[in-house]
């Protein structure tokens, strides 16, 4: 019997929408914005985002002049 990785339909699951119906990029954008003000990092930073899900930090973090990094696993 084959089977798959978990992460190839995790993102498209009830489960996942069930847990990050909350989630937008409101509050990435917040997340983001609050991590990097409490880590002092320099806008040269390179920052890796794994796994990015659907990519809303990684969007962001370029937005603000940083280096990233995403890879999605599906």
């Amino acid at each position: 019997m084959e089977t798959k990785d978990w992460f190839t339909d995790w993102f498209n699951t009830s489960y996942y929408h069930t847990l990050y119906k909350e989630r937008n990029d409101v509050e990435a954008q917040l997340f983001m914005r609050n991590i990097t003000e409490i880590l002092s990092l320099d806008t040269t930073t390179h920052i890796l985002d794994l796994p990015c899900g659907k990519g809303r930090h990684s969007v962001f973090l370029n937005s603000l002049g940083y280096k990233s990094y995403w890879q999605r696993f599906v």
